[in-house]
C-alpha cells in the first residue's frame, strides 16, 4: 500500500503501547524508515524506528521516539499532561513546532527548531545547534 499525497495515518486506542509502526506508506520503493504524509499519534507510543512525515505530525498522547524523526511540515504536541521525547540528534523539524499542552518535553534536532509562540509544558528541553 502507498500513502496518497494528502493521506493521514492515525494510531489510536488504549491497548498495548505500540513499539513498531505497522503502516509503511512508501509503496514499493525501498526507503529506510516509515513514510507518512500526515501522522497522528493519539495513543501512547514508544518506538526506535525512523519516521519520515512529508506534511504534519500531531502527538496527542505520551510518546518516546528514539529513531530519527523527519517532519517537513508542522509538528503539533497536544499531549495534555503526558511526556513527549523525540531525542535522536539527527531529527529534522522543517516547520514550526507547536506545544499547546504536555508534561515534560524533550526535543533534539540536527538543525534549528522553530518553536511557535506560547509553548505550554511542565518542562521543555531543546537540544539543537
Amino acid at each position: 500500500m502507498e500513502n496518497g499525497a494528502n493521506s493521514t495515518v492515525e494510531y489510536y486506542g488504549t491497548g498495548t503501547t505500540p513499539t513498531n509502526f505497522a503502516w509503511d506508506g512508501e509503496g514499493t520503493t525501498v526507503t529506510a524508515g516509515k513514510q507518512y504524509a500526515n501522522l497522528i499519534l493519539d495513543q501512547a507510543v514508544s518506538s526506535s524506528e525512523d519516521i519520515t512525515v512529508s506534511k504534519n505530525l500531531t502527538i496527542k498522547k505520551a510518546a518516546e521516539l528514539t529513531g530519527k524523526v523527519t517532519v517537513a511540515g508542522t509538528t503539533t504536541i497536544n499531549a495534555e499532561t503526558n511526556d513527549v521525547t523525540i531525542n535522536d540528534s539527527a531529527n529534522v523539524f522543517s516547520g514550526n513546532v507547536t506545544i499547546s499542552s504536555a508534561g515534560d518535553v524533550i526535543l533534539k534536532a540536527a538543525d534549528i527548531i522553530t518553536l511557535a509562540n506560547n509553548a505550554t509544558a511542565a518542562s521543555l528541553t531543546i537540544k539543537s545547534p
